[in-house]
């Protein structure tokens, strides 16, 4: 099984897992992580998520809100560090967050990279 970690500046993580929530239902899988405290302390704080989640799963993608803020970074250190346990994205919408999550129990991780990336890019229209 796979996990889905948010990891974004200030609320917004917890403001895409609470809307997910509210249109899918509750979920054991996806986690969110927010940087507002320090840069020291969202580090830390996404480190330990990471270790922990690992001994439970055998995968996680990281969606972040920003290529080259800090919790990007954060995250790709950590995708380094675990190669091919961890995966991160850049650009976290809330149609990406529900779908990915819809196919969690069926994917692998690369897979599931690829089809989350696909589900972003499709929900932006004019």
């Amino acid at each position: 099984m796979l996990s889905i970690v948010i990891a974004t500046h200030g609320q917004l993580s917890y403001g895409l897992k609470n809307s997910f929530e509210m249109i899918i239902g509750e979920s054991q899988h996806v986690y969110p992580v927010s940087l507002e405290e320090g840069i020291d302390s969202f580090t830390s704080s996404t480190e330990k998520l990471i270790e922990d989640l690992l001994k439970e799963y055998e995968g996680i993608l990281v969606l972040t809100d920003l290529k080259g803020g800090t919790p990007y970074n954060v995250s790709l250190k950590q995708s380094f560090i675990h190669e091919d346990k961890v995966k991160v994205i850049a650009g976290v919408n809330l149609p990406m967050v529900i779908e990915t999550s819809l196919i969690l129990e069926s994917s692998d991780l690369p897979s599931l990279t690829q089809k989350a990336v696909e589900f972003g890019q499709e929900a932006i229209t004019d």
